[in-house]
């Protein structure tokens, strides 16, 4: 594929696409329950304020990974467009 036919391809809504498919959600899961799962034993003999700062770290966790998959401000191809570049 050629450069040209790489921004043809190139989509608006791209980040919003691949953030709202079936194993981007998947992942998003996965992600939830693992960072969860590791916060658990803290979590169960915390505070209340305590409790808040961890979920506040958790968000974090999992934002910064998700990030990872689908980087904000990124260049994202249309996954059907030909070699020739136009659809």
């Amino acid at each position: 594929m050629n450069l040209r036919s790489h921004i043809n391809g190139i989509v608006a809504d791209g980040l919003q696409r691949i953030r709202g498919s079936a194993e981007f959600q998947k992942r998003v899961r996965e992600i939830e329950l693992r960072v969860s799962q590791e916060y658990a034993c803290e979590m169960a003999n915390a505070r209340w304020w305590k409790k808040l700062l961890l979920r506040h770290r958790m968000q974090r966790q999992i934002q910064k990974e998700l990030d990872l998959i689908a980087p904000r401000g990124a260049l994202y191809l249309h996954s059907d467009v030909p070699e020739g570049g136009r659809r």
